[in-house]
């Protein structure tokens, strides 16, 4: 491949016009601009641009629509999920910012579940969702259970 691409070199690590193994600088990517080298398997554009790809293959679709489609859900699921960059906002504010969001759904959807043990599955999905660790449902009724 490298006999026929006309491209110049581009480091995989930095992004920097040098060739890898001589490469001391931190990891920059250059697909996304996050902190890891572009050859990383969790790189948001690298997912991205499979989901496409796996669309277009599967649904027989063009590569425009796919493309139009997976960013319409990424948009989707970044309302309830944390960015891979970094924020923005200070550490302690994006904490706050999450809480809000969990706050905003849990009431949104909560009411309308009537089951006591669907309502334990539904938050504890949700704190996975918003804040990316998991409770399993027994746990949370157990404590809910102490403190009442």
């Amino acid at each position: 491949m490298q006999n026929e691409c006309s491209s110049k070199e581009i480091c995989v690590r930095c992004g920097g016009a040098h060739t890898t193994p001589n490469c001391d600088k931190p990891p920059k990517c250059i697909n996304c601009n996050g902190e890891h080298p572009a050859s990383n398997k969790d790189c948001p554009k690298r997912i991205e641009n499979i989901k496409i790809i796996t669309k277009v293959a599967k649904e027989k679709c063009s590569y425009k629509e796919a493309r139009t489609e997976v960013k319409h859900e990424i948009k989707k699921q970044d309302i309830v999920h944390r960015p891979k960059t970094k924020s923005p906002l200070p550490k302690e504010h994006k904490e706050i910012e999450d809480l809000l969001v969990f706050i905003a759904l849990l009431l949104k959807k909560l009411p309308a579940i009537k089951e006591e043990n669907a309502q334990f599955i539904y938050i504890t999905d949700l704190v996975k969702k918003v804040f990316g660790f998991e409770i399993q449902p027994q746990n949370l009724t157990k404590r809910f259970t102490e403190l009442i």
